[in-house]
């Protein structure tokens, strides 16, 4: 496949993947859709808490890290020569896993030792950032170098991969704040200045009391801090009871 072919291909199963709305589908359909833009043997999605040592990995197909985790599994994986590039910068774009660092580290890292080595895909194409002290990225494995257009297609595919995930993490953000009022409470969710998500509670509320959303906004701004997190508000049509929850 030539380069052209190969990004017109990446921006294609980019668009495709930001209209998969089931967030387990939109996971796996990006791991697919890497798959298809970098040919390899396994695609992954990380998601690493350096500090707390925690990770989740999201594999197609299920080829490097069993069920189980095994041991030496962690210190595997947090030699990852992609984590001291990403402590330093913050951000990985598409890079060869075996060109991090020095060859005779990468010769004898446990990474490579333990995790690709034994399941004959050595050669790694990643890409990821650090936020917060938490890695989030993606990386393709198998037993041939990648090239330099397929380092190419995956910088095309990356903002899809993110664009993807970000909505990912916002659905489940309305999901839990969903569960935490309960009860029929309304749920008015804003980024900046624009409402981003209203339940149906919260439509039927604003409806009732005639009071604009921006106007609720400015409310909680005004009335409620972090001293101050309930307030009920009279309007024409009886008490508003509001509730300020910063998130992220």
């Amino acid at each position: 496949m030539s380069r052209a072919a190969r990004r017109r291909l990446a921006h294609r199963l980019g668009r495709e993947l930001l209209d998969v709305l089931d967030p387990q589908e939109q996971l796996t359909a990006g791991l697919a859709a890497l798959l298809r833009v970098v040919p390899g043997e396994v695609a992954a999605e990380v998601e690493l808490d350096v500090a707390a040592r925690t990770w989740r990995v999201v594999e197609v197909p299920d080829l490097l890290l069993p069920l189980a985790r095994a041991s030496g599994q962690e210190e595997a994986l947090l030699a990852s020569p992609a984590l001291p590039h990403l402590a330093r910068r913050g951000r990985l774009g598409p890079s060869r896993g075996e060109e991090l660092g020095p060859p005779e580290a990468w010769a004898c890292n446990p990474m490579r030792r333990h995790l690709l080595e034994p399941a004959g895909v050595p050669h790694s194409l990643l890409v990821g950032a650090l936020r917060d002290g938490v890695v989030h990225g993606w990386g393709v494995n198998r037993g041939s170098r990648f090239t330099d257009d397929e380092l190419d297609a995956l910088a095309v595919l990356e903002p899809y991969l993110r664009l993807a995930a970000a909505e990912r993490s916002r659905a489940a953000l309305v999901a839990e704040l969903d569960h935490a009022v309960g009860g029929g409470a309304g749920l008015l969710l804003f980024r900046g200045e624009t409402a981003v998500h209203v339940n149906a509670a919260a439509a039927e509320l604003i409806e009732r009391h005639a009071v604009p959303a921006q106007e609720l906004l400015r409310l909680a701004r005004d009335k409620l801090g972090a001293d101050r997190r309930a307030v009920a508000v009279r309007t024409r049509r009886g008490v508003l009871r509001l509730q300020w929850r910063p998130a992220r």
